[in-house]
């Protein structure tokens, strides 16, 4: 077996330049196929945890009938200590919702009013960190305080100390109108969100609407790898409120991710078939050129496992080589944009109405590259059979005559 190893190594570098040509294919076809990977990866884990971050949540808490037309009569009173001994939950925030129309003297929007905690909202969304003009306002006197996106505050053409109104349905159906005064204005990588969202003091607006109960828990988790079970325990402790993740407020995220594992199935069933018909195409061009070197062994007393193993260490041989090259190259140059981050701010305004982040930061499970080496190695070796059976259908007397 070393004699055939030492002969097909010795058989790869007598045509350096062939050989280098199909491992950089092997070496390029891979660091091009997995940074895609990694970059698509990237992309979805950044929109899923922005979404959390900024959106949803990981659950939401609800009255079963809320999330079908949105009355604010559909409200609850919970006990919150439920939240504060399960050691799974990071925090939770109160919301009061309620969606209506919101008007400056300019213009008017719709939009859905959010009357949060601010300390509790901070703590589940880092609502303080949006905030691109005017502070949090924790006390006041008079007028209320309202926070708007820059899309809101552009339309409605209003700034920090504003005055807008804010009207809307109370819990017995009756029209309330309040006037609320701009203290801060915030900006999210979501575009869409931030325009139809406005945020108010929870008790002020709980006041509009009658009720001292809750539309909405926000609740926040130390690990997403949580999700269900912590979902299922609140389930069971609260069999009258509708419990949620994520996934199923937002199905079109769970789809984009699910979506994301058969593009990466289709990608890597790509590159391995280009990379199988490189190898294909080198062996059998090898294998043609040494036909009557072929035939000598066979005559002299090479018998045709022989000449299989050698022509299939050949080919493997070659992936070796490849494959861990472009593995490592991927490695470090996902490794390398991981801290960097690759900026397309260039298309800024069409990734904000996705919700995408304008940096972005490529991401690969170390576990992918066990299963793409096992993967190329399998497909390698396939590949290798049909010029290995090419060579053992050569007829010794035939293969002499040669040139």
């Amino acid at each position: 077996m070393k004699t055939i190893i030492k002969i097909a190594w010795r058989n790869i570098w007598r045509h350096k330049t062939r050989s280098l040509v199909i491992i950089l294919a092997m070496a390029l076809g891979l660091v091009s196929g997995i940074f895609i990977l990694a970059l698509n990866w990237g992309l979805s884990i950044e929109r899923v945890n922005k979404a959390i971050a900024t959106e949803t949540s990981h659950i939401q808490i609800h009255h079963p009938k809320f999330r079908e037309d949105f009355d604010p009569k559909y409200n609850f009173a919970i006990d919150t200590t439920i939240f504060t001994k399960n050691e799974k939950i990071k925090d939770f925030a109160p919301r009061s919702i309620v969606f209506g129309m919101v008007n400056s003297a300019n213009s008017a929007a719709g939009v859905k009013i959010n009357g949060v905690n601010f300390i509790k909202e901070n703590k589940v969304t880092k609502f303080k960190d949006k905030l691109i003009e005017g502070a949090l306002v924790y006390q006041y006197k008079r007028t209320l305080p309202v926070y708007i996106s820059q899309a809101t505050a552009e339309k409605l053409k209003v700034h920090i100390r504003s005055k807008i109104v804010v009207t809307f349905q109370d819990v017995n159906n009756q029209m309330v109108s309040a006037a609320f005064k701009v203290r801060g204005i915030f900006k999210t990588s979501n575009s869409m969100w931030d325009k139809g969202n406005i945020f108010v003091p929870i008790t002020s607006l709980q006041q509009l609407l009658g009720t001292n109960n809750y539309q909405e828990i926000a609740v926040l988790l130390h690990n997403n790898d949580d999700l269900e079970t912590v979902a299922n325990e609140l389930q069971n402790q609260l069999p009258t409120l509708k419990v949620e993740t994520w996934k199923d407020i937002m199905p079109e995220m769970k789809m984009m991710v699910e979506s994301f594992d058969q593009m990466m199935n289709i990608i890597i069933f790509i590159i391995l078939l280009t990379l199988a018909f490189g190898l294909i195409n080198t062996m059998l061009m090898a294998i043609l050129e040494r036909t009557r070197e072929i035939g000598m062994l066979m005559a002299i007393g090479m018998n045709k496992k022989k000449i299989f193993t050698m022509i299939m260490t050949e080919s493997l041989l070659l992936s070796l080589i490849g494959v861990p090259f472009g593995l490592l190259a991927s490695w470090g140059i996902i490794e390398m944009f991981q801290k960097t981050g690759i900026d397309l701010s260039a298309y800024a305004k069409g990734m904000e109405e996705w919700g995408f982040d304008t940096v972005v930061y490529p991401q690969m499970e170390p576990e992918f590259y066990t299963q793409i080496t096992v993967q190329v190695v399998v497909i390698m070796f396939l590949a290798s059979v049909y010029p290995a059976y090419k060579a053992l259908k050569l007829k010794p007397v035939d293969a002499l005559r040669k040139i």
